[in-house]
């Protein structure tokens, strides 16, 4: 007597369907994963640019009165960032993200100003953008940059 090995049709449903559950849970957490991680390079590419301005500051005893733009090269993972801008009007450093960071992130801004209330000690103060079609979602912020100014 011959005995089939095989799956039976409702046991392959079955496995379709908790595969299909498994990917509709984790797709959401993925995609928070890749927005935050987006975020914090654009934040950390700030640090080069910081330290430019900072220089500024020391030298002058005051930060750039024009305003920069520094516009990001495309390749690699740089690709998710447009530019960065120092804002005079605002002493804020500003990072916005471009069409290949992603729907969510495409055209929002984050925002960084120096706080001078200790001239020894500056501190720079992350926030998301004041208008509120430009904001980051909160939850992707990096921890120290959830603080909001205008």
């Amino acid at each position: 007597m011959k005995t089939n090995r095989g799956f039976t049709l409702i046991e392959l449903m079955i496995v379709i369907a908790i595969v299909g559950i498994l990917a509709s849970v984790a797709m959401p957490s993925y995609r928070s994963y890749v927005m935050k991680s987006n975020v914090a390079a654009g934040v950390s590419m700030m640090q080069g640019v910081k330290t430019e301005i900072m220089e500024e500051y020391n030298l002058t005893g005051s930060f750039p009165a024009a305003r920069i733009d520094y516009f990001v090269d495309a390749a690699g993972s740089a690709a998710k960032v447009e530019r960065i801008i120092w804002q005079p009007a605002w002493d804020s450093l500003e990072v916005w993200f471009g069409t290949e960071a992603g729907g969510e992130l495409s055209g929002k801004i984050v925002m960084m100003k120096p706080d001078v209330s200790n001239p020894m000690m500056i501190q720079w103060v992350c926030s998301n953008h004041p208008s509120s079609g430009r904001q980051v979602p909160a939850d992707s912020l990096p921890g120290d940059c959830a603080q909001s100014w205008s």
